[in-house]
């Protein structure tokens, strides 16, 4: 087994039941944005992935695909995200949306590029539970210092995934509180929730403990993204 920290990224692995219908819907998509490359388009999808990046902060929703290194993905740049409230990619994370606005590709990936709230809708589905709390800060807010990671503890096999030889990732995303200990969490990505895999790796993190993340010099909570993987030996 591994584990992986992604507090600024989110990637995983959807379980076996779900890869070819995410992989048509991401091929759609794909075909879509590289027909309207260098045009002003909407294009929609499920929202299954955030992170931000340096050097600017840009906030990147990954559509239809658990990867940063290609698919579709909404762009907006960190002077632009107080536009759309806090906690904005917790918010729209695991939600359908569609991003109208110039669409480009860099390097492996195509982009939608977003100013305004007004070019992202959510389809009227209901909200996706937020469970973290108002005075909870996104990793990608400005002023943020991430949490170190102090205490790991790997998540376990249970017999029956052993046995089905279940291998692959979970995704979670959870609140590192001022103790540094780790408060609410959700699954983003589930591996295995009848095997006992998903549950393992809520228990594992639930036992992490880590140096307080910070806004501006002062401990606050800070929301990040944990991948747990399990790996057959």
């Amino acid at each position: 087994m591994t584990t992986l920290i992604r507090s600024m990224s989110a990637l995983s692995l959807i379980a076996v039941t779900t890869v070819g219908a995410a992989q048509n819907r991401t091929s759609t998509l794909e075909q879509e944005a590289k027909r309207q490359l260098d045009q002003v388009a909407t294009l929609c999808g499920v929202v299954v992935s955030y992170h931000c990046e340096p050097p600017d902060g840009t906030t990147f929703l990954t559509l239809d695909k658990p990867s940063r290194d290609g698919g579709v993905n909404v762009a907006i740049r960190q002077g632009d995200r107080s536009k759309f409230g806090p906690l904005f990619e917790q918010r729209h994370v695991l939600r359908n949306v569609c991003a109208t606005g110039p669409v480009e590709k860099q390097n492996k990936r195509y982009l939608v590029r977003v100013e305004e709230p007004s070019q992202l809708s959510v389809a009227t589905d209901s909200a996706a539970v937020v469970p973290f709390g108002a005075e909870s800060l996104s990793s990608c807010e400005v002023g943020v210092s991430l949490p170190r990671l102090r205490k790991e503890v790997k998540p376990a096999y249970t017999r029956a995934a052993l046995d089905a030889r279940i291998e692959g990732a979970v995704l979670l995303e959870a609140v590192v509180l001022t103790n540094g200990q780790v408060g609410a969490l959700r699954v983003l990505h589930s591996l295995d929730s009848k095997l006992g895999l998903d549950a393992e790796a809520i228990k594992a993190l639930k036992e992490w403990r880590f140096e307080p993340g910070t806004r501006d010099g002062q401990p606050a909570p800070i929301i990040i993204t944990v991948e747990l993987a399990f790996h057959l030996k």
